[in-house]
């Protein structure tokens, strides 16, 4: 039913859950698996106007940093999906908007399912942290499954220190 499947990463341990469940589906339909990791995008910060810029890392060091970042949240899943015998690929997304960059890769990669994870966040944290997968939800023309961890996993992903993005 599925030929190629997008696995957006994050880093977090529900984003990882859920790209491996994405595998364990790919191998069952026999399709592609396409790991993502989405990072903002490199910056230079002035602190006035006119005055010079701060700039470290350079932009060389900050790709090389976030390809390093990258490679380690996506080498498990890479693992997974060897052992599973699914063909495997992967990139390294720069941009503002983690939920768009989601949406146009999965176009661009021509993805007919995203699997990703759901942090379960209600109430105030969903509106003062926004939901990247409530909103490709509300974005995307292709099916999302929504992967949900269970109780105990939920319970120890909110004790976890908040994940900074790269």
């Amino acid at each position: 039913m599925y030929k190629k499947i997008l696995l957006p990463i994050d880093g977090s341990d529900i984003a990882h859950a859920a790209a491996l469940d994405g595998v364990t589906l790919a191998a069952a339909e026999g399709a592609q698996a396409v790991g993502m990791f989405v990072t903002d995008p490199y910056q230079i910060i002035f602190t006035y106007p006119g005055d010079i810029p701060i700039a470290y890392p350079s932009k060389k060091e900050y790709e090389a940093d976030v390809k390093r970042i990258a490679d380690k949240h996506l080498q498990a899943v890479a693992d997974a999906a060897a052992k599973a015998g699914v063909k495997w690929s992967q990139l390294v997304v720069s941009a503002k908007l983690p939920d768009q960059a989601i949406v146009d890769t999965a176009k661009a990669q021509k993805c007919d399912l995203i699997v990703m994870g759901s942090h379960g966040r209600g109430g105030i944290g969903q509106l003062l942290l926004g939901s990247v997968t409530h909103k490709v939800l509300t974005h995307c023309h292709i099916p999302v499954l929504v992967h949900r961890p269970t109780a105990k996993k939920r319970t120890a992903a909110s004790k976890a220190a908040p994940r900074k993005r790269a």
